[in-house]
């Protein structure tokens, strides 16, 4: 096992503190992004539309990363849902079917009970 000053002279530090790449990065960023850019523009606007937004503003990026952007929100989201469903799924089996059905049941009674206003 190497030490903390062993540690820092591999990843080239002069004292004991280790710096990661990435974090250096960001506490040097100025501005925003191209990224932050593109998900402040409506969603029905064109890539097109976005990449000439985007060079009136200084900033230079291709309609792809306008599609990659964008997709990621969207697979998020998705993620979101199935993590929702698995997790769903997860309390049917440690409840059992049944007792599931009885609890899904009851929520239905109530969200009926909520929009007929009794």
């Amino acid at each position: 096992m190497v030490g903390r000053s062993g540690f820092a002279r591999l990843c080239g530090q002069p004292s004991g503190l280790y710096i990661p790449p990435m974090a250096t990065k960001r506490l040097g960023r100025k501005g925003t992004g191209a990224s932050d850019f593109i998900r402040k523009q409506p969603p029905d606007m064109k890539a097109r539309e976005v990449v000439e937004a985007g060079k009136k503003a200084g900033l230079k990026f291709s309609a792809q990363l306008v599609y990659n952007v964008r997709g990621s929100k969207k697979s998020k989201a998705a993620a979101g849902r199935a993590s929702t469903e698995a997790r769903f799924r997860r309390l049917v089996v440690e409840l059992g079917v049944t007792r599931a059905n009885e609890l899904v049941s009851d929520v239905e009674k109530g969200v009926e009970r909520l929009i007929s206003g009794g």
